[in-house]
C-alpha cells in the first residue's frame, strides 16, 4: 500500500487529535492504559506484564487485515543518521523489505523558537509486520533493552480511525475522534485502566 500524505492525512481524519505525547490530552476521546507498575522494580517478570498487556490490548483494537500508518517522531532534525537507523531498525520488524517509506520535516514554532523534529512513515497491512517483537521493541526503549526502537511511535488504524501509542513501558494511550470504537476496550479491559486519568473522562461521557 502506498504511504499516503501524512500531514493532510491526519488533519482530515483526526482534526480534534494533536499527534504528540501524551496523547490521551490531546484528544477528545481516549483510554489511558497501565502497563508497569511504577513502584515494581524492574525484572523479567516485569516486563512480561508489559508485554502481555500491550500486545493483547493492539491485538484487541486491529486485525490482520487492517491497514495500518506507523508513525515514528524522531527529535533532533539537524542528525540524518538517527533517521537511517531508526529505518534500518524497523526493517527488522517488517515481513516484507519493499513495504515502502516516506519522511517529513516538522517545524514547531514556540516562544520565537523553531524545533525541528523528524517523523518516519511506514503504511502497510498488518499482516506485514511483525507486530509482536515491534511492540515489545518500543516498550523495551526507555530501559535501553535491545533490541529497541528510538522516537515515538503511534500506530493509526486507517479502518477504525484510532491511534495507539505505547507511551513507554508504563503506560499506553488509545484515542479516536469516534467513541464507539473504544467502548469494547473500556468494558474488556477495566483492571487495566489508569482511574484518574481515563475513567473521569469517559464515564463522563458512555452510559455503560
Amino acid at each position: 500500500m502506498k504511504t499516503m500524505n501524512c500531514s493532510s492525512f491526519l488533519e482530515e481524519t483526526f482534526p480534534d487529535i494533536h499527534i504528540e505525547k501524551p496523547l490521551f490530552y490531546h484528544a477528545p476521546n481516549g483510554i489511558r492504559f497501565q502497563l508497569g507498575d511504577t513502584d515494581q522494580a524492574w525484572d523479567q517478570e516485569y516486563m512480561s506484564r508489559v508485554y502481555k498487556r500491550a500486545i493483547a490490548l493492539f491485538e484487541a483494537l486491529h486485525s490482520s487485515r487492517d491497514h495500518v500508518m506507523l508513525i515514528i517522531h524522531l527529535n533532533r532534525a539537524e542528525k540524518p543518521h538517527n533517521m537511517k537507523k531508526a529505518l534500518h531498525t524497523l526493517k527488522r520488524f517488517l515481513r516484507k523489505k519493499s513495504i515502502g517509506h516516506s519522511t517529513e520535516i516538522m517545524i514547531d514554532k514556540q516562544q520565537d523558537q523553531e524545533r525541528k523534529s523528524l517523523r518516519l512513515l511506514v503504511t502497510c497491512q498488518l499482516a506485514d509486520m511483525k507486530h509482536e517483537s515491534l511492540l515489545k521493541a518500543i516498550a523495551n526503549r526507555d530501559l535501553q533493552i535491545r533490541p529497541f526502537i528510538e522516537g515515538d511511535c503511534y500506530f493509526i488504524n486507517l479502518e477504525k480511525k484510532t491511534i495507539y501509542h505505547l507511551y513507554d513501558d508504563r503506560k499506553l494511550d488509545i484515542v479516536s475522534n469516534n467513541e464507539q470504537s473504544l467502548d469494547p476496550l473500556y468494558k474488556n479491559y477495566q483492571d487495566w485502566i489508569l482511574d484518574y486519568d481515563t475513567r473521569s473522562q469517559y464515564d463522563r461521557k458512555c452510559c455503560l
